[in-house]
């Protein structure tokens, strides 16, 4: 028979054994759940990261929307609903005016349409000297009003300070 001091080392080698194996459940338990924590860490980062970057990407679009919005107001605004021929023709008187031009010719076309826009060619004869024929054309490149120069003829020799020109510019209605 097993006498008791056997009996208690047999128990206490037991409970050693009971409570390194719980101890290392426990630390493997630990262990698991700091490689999860560590997963869900690099998850959590690199969502965030993916957040900052839509952000950026959102406010860049957002900057790009705002811009073509702007773009878009402003070529709204030099396309008017109708052609207002009347008030580009009183422009043109004021052009004329000031750049001293003997206007012989001015001829609407016929209206082109298109999807969005109606083109309403005009056809211009004129006569200036060279400097001030230049200026007119550049003012008409730069009214507020969007024009297309879709033809220019300029005639005159080297030695003549008059120069005549043939010049066919489209104004545009919605």
């Amino acid at each position: 028979m097993l006498n008791i001091k056997n009996i208690d080392r047999i128990c206490i080698a037991i409970i050693v054994v009971v409570a390194v194996g719980l101890g290392f459940f426990a630390f493997k338990k630990t262990l698991t759940e700091k490689k999860r924590i560590r997963q869900e860490n690099r998850l959590l980062s690199s969502r965030i990261q993916d957040l900052n970057s839509a952000e950026t990407n959102l406010k860049q679009i957002k900057n790009i929307l705002s811009a073509t919005q702007t773009r878009f107001k402003q070529i709204d605004a030099r396309i008017p609903q109708s052609a207002e021929i009347g008030t580009f023709i009183s422009q043109l008187d004021r052009l004329v005016k000031r750049r001293q031009i003997v206007m012989v010719s001015l001829l609407p076309q016929a209206e082109i349409k298109a999807k969005l826009y109606t083109q309403v060619p005009i056809r211009m004869i004129f006569k200036g000297q060279f400097k001030n024929v230049h200026l007119f054309i550049n003012d008409l490149e730069t009214m507020t009003r969007l024009l297309s120069m879709d033809r220019l003829v300029v005639r005159g020799s080297a030695k003549e300070t008059v120069r005549y020109v043939d010049l066919v510019a489209s104004v545009f209605e919605r």
